[in-house]
């Protein structure tokens, strides 16, 4: 699930908390390599990636976290909200990344009130009311 601060440490740079996570899924030091080079380059964030994530932006924190949570491929990728923290050109890349992700096999469970987002990677909705399942449909009929 992506979500600002959940899983990282506020203290360590921005290449910590990725050498963290992938050591925490368990990939080998090979993988681990090739991840950090993806997200550098996904992400952009350049120098930023050496120092505290305390000291990023919103966005900033955003780009990363994204980047850690799809770069290893996962089976299910929980998205919650975040595809709109960022400026448009990462919210492209971001959607392309996701897209890829989707065709790869992967199954998104994204969490949002942005419609044309929904539109664009689900195939099924759920709306919730109050916390209770309303209306479970095809995405277009519940949209």
């Amino acid at each position: 699930m992506i979500h600002i601060n959940l899983g990282i440490h506020l203290h360590f740079t921005g290449r910590e908390n990725i050498v963290s996570a992938m050591v925490y899924n368990n990939l080998t030091h090979e993988e681990i390599a090739a991840a950090i080079a993806d997200i550098e380059d996904f992400t952009e964030l350049g120098d930023y990636l050496d120092q505290p994530i305390k000291n990023y932006s919103l966005g900033m924190q955003s780009r990363l976290q994204f980047a850690i949570a799809s770069v290893v491929k996962p089976d299910i990728l929980i998205v919650d909200e975040m595809l709109g923290a960022g400026d448009t050109y990462f919210m492209k890349k971001s959607n392309r990344r996701m897209q890829r992700l989707i065709d790869d096999g992967c199954t998104l469970l994204l969490v949002s009130h942005n419609t044309q987002q929904v539109l664009q990677f689900c195939e099924r909705g759920i709306w919730l009311r109050s916390g209770q399942q309303y209306y479970d449909d095809s995405v277009r009929n519940v949209v």
